[in-house]
């Protein structure tokens, strides 16, 4: 295995995105099917590239790793392998009455309570990316079901 010889960041020495970054959110501003991923960033990294990102226009994020949920838009669902452990999974990124999630408008992503509860929670159910990955056997088996399930925008494997 190859490493690189230099880890690649987001953010110049002063914190600011580097322009490369900021040319590559233009073109998928003007792109909408296409998802940006958030990768391997760190934690300022990712909150810089979201919030530049939605300001330029861009539609679809993904945040790759769920603890860092900061007002993305869509979740990896990794690591299952049943139709119904991800239909389990899909309810917990949707607010009711689609899904369990739960709420706090004391949050960035909730406008800190500023704009109405219902017309936040339609928004992001409708918004709302879910990718599943398809791991193993018997995930593989079932990919006709799994694209045919609402609320799963995307599988790959």
């Amino acid at each position: 295995m190859q490493v690189a010889e230099k880890t690649i960041y987001y953010l110049d020495e002063s914190g600011k995105l580097n322009p490369e970054v900021l040319e590559v959110l233009d073109y998928l501003a003007g792109h909408p099917a296409v998802i940006l991923g958030t990768g391997h960033g760190s934690w300022d990294e990712i909150d810089a590239l979201i919030r530049a990102a939605t300001e330029r226009g861009v539609r679809r994020i993904l945040v790759n790793h769920p603890h860092y949920m900061i007002g993305a838009s869509g979740v990896q669902i990794p690591g299952l392998s049943t139709v119904d452990a991800v239909k389990e999974a899909v309810s917990y990124t949707k607010y009711a009455p689609q899904g369990r999630r739960g709420l706090s408008f004391a949050q960035r992503p909730a406008s800190y309570g500023i704009c109405d509860k219902k017309s936040y929670m339609e928004a992001s159910n409708a918004g709302l990316i879910n990718v599943v990955h398809i791991e193993n056997k018997e995930m593989a088996a079932q990919v006709k079901s799994l694209c045919e399930l609402d609320g799963v925008v995307d599988c790959f494997r």
